[in-house]
Protein backbone atom coordinates (compact mmCIF):
# COMPACT_ATOMS: atom_id res chain seq x y z
CA UNK A 1 0.00 0.00 0.00
CA UNK A 2 1.39 3.30 -0.80
CA UNK A 3 1.79 5.74 1.53
CA UNK A 4 0.30 8.75 0.03
CA UNK A 5 1.02 11.50 2.66
CA UNK A 6 4.70 11.37 1.80
CA UNK A 7 3.91 11.50 -2.15
CA UNK A 8 3.98 15.19 -3.90
CA UNK A 9 2.10 16.40 -6.47
CA UNK A 10 4.03 15.83 -9.33
CA UNK A 11 4.46 12.34 -8.05
CA UNK A 12 0.39 12.03 -7.36
CA UNK A 13 -0.27 13.31 -10.84
CA UNK A 14 1.90 10.41 -12.31
CA UNK A 15 0.22 7.87 -10.01
CA UNK A 16 -3.00 8.74 -11.54
CA UNK A 17 -2.05 9.14 -15.28
CA UNK A 18 -0.41 5.51 -15.20
CA UNK A 19 -3.74 4.13 -12.83
CA UNK A 20 -5.92 6.07 -15.21
CA UNK A 21 -7.28 4.20 -18.46
CA UNK A 22 -9.50 5.12 -21.31
CA UNK A 23 -12.55 2.82 -21.53
CA UNK A 24 -13.94 4.11 -24.70
CA UNK A 25 -12.77 4.50 -28.08
CA UNK A 26 -11.95 7.97 -28.71
CA UNK A 27 -11.71 7.87 -32.66
CA UNK A 28 -15.01 8.78 -33.74
CA UNK A 29 -16.67 6.86 -36.17
CA UNK A 30 -19.07 9.39 -37.75
CA UNK A 31 -17.74 12.02 -40.17
CA UNK A 32 -19.26 15.29 -40.76
CA UNK A 33 -19.01 14.73 -44.75
CA UNK A 34 -20.19 10.55 -44.59
CA UNK A 35 -22.71 9.67 -47.21
CA UNK A 36 -25.53 11.82 -48.27
CA UNK A 37 -27.37 14.74 -46.68
CA UNK A 38 -30.29 13.87 -44.39
CA UNK A 39 -33.61 14.23 -46.37
CA UNK A 40 -35.32 15.26 -42.97
CA UNK A 41 -33.20 17.22 -40.58
CA UNK A 42 -36.30 17.85 -38.50
CA UNK A 43 -36.97 14.14 -37.65
CA UNK A 44 -33.41 13.01 -36.83
CA UNK A 45 -33.65 16.32 -34.44
CA UNK A 46 -36.94 15.28 -33.11
CA UNK A 47 -35.15 11.93 -32.40
CA UNK A 48 -31.80 12.84 -30.59
CA UNK A 49 -32.92 16.12 -28.98
CA UNK A 50 -35.14 13.73 -26.01
CA UNK A 51 -32.16 11.37 -26.19
CA UNK A 52 -30.23 14.31 -24.67
CA UNK A 53 -32.47 14.57 -21.63
CA UNK A 54 -32.15 10.70 -20.91
CA UNK A 55 -28.55 10.94 -20.33
CA UNK A 56 -29.69 12.25 -17.29
CA UNK A 57 -31.28 9.41 -15.82
CA UNK A 58 -29.22 7.19 -18.37
CA UNK A 59 -25.33 8.29 -17.92
CA UNK A 60 -24.46 4.63 -19.23
CA UNK A 61 -25.78 6.12 -22.69
CA UNK A 62 -24.37 9.51 -22.95
CA UNK A 63 -20.85 9.34 -24.67
CA UNK A 64 -22.91 7.96 -27.74
CA UNK A 65 -25.77 10.40 -27.45
CA UNK A 66 -23.42 13.01 -27.61
CA UNK A 67 -21.59 11.51 -30.57
CA UNK A 68 -24.92 12.01 -32.30
CA UNK A 69 -25.80 15.37 -31.22
CA UNK A 70 -22.63 16.44 -32.23
CA UNK A 71 -24.32 16.39 -35.80
CA UNK A 72 -27.76 17.64 -35.44
CA UNK A 73 -27.22 21.01 -37.68
CA UNK A 74 -26.11 19.27 -40.37
CA UNK A 75 -27.17 15.30 -40.16
CA UNK A 76 -26.31 12.49 -42.90
CA UNK A 77 -27.92 9.40 -44.07
CA UNK A 78 -25.20 6.98 -42.06
CA UNK A 79 -26.07 9.81 -39.05
CA UNK A 80 -30.15 8.62 -38.75
CA UNK A 81 -28.77 4.94 -39.11
CA UNK A 82 -26.89 5.46 -35.88
CA UNK A 83 -29.51 6.87 -34.66
CA UNK A 84 -31.82 4.38 -34.86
Amino acid sequence: MLNMQRLSLHELVCLHAILSTTLIDTKSKLGANSGEQCEDPSLFQSLAGPLQYLTFTRPDISYDVHQICLFMHGPMNSHMLALK
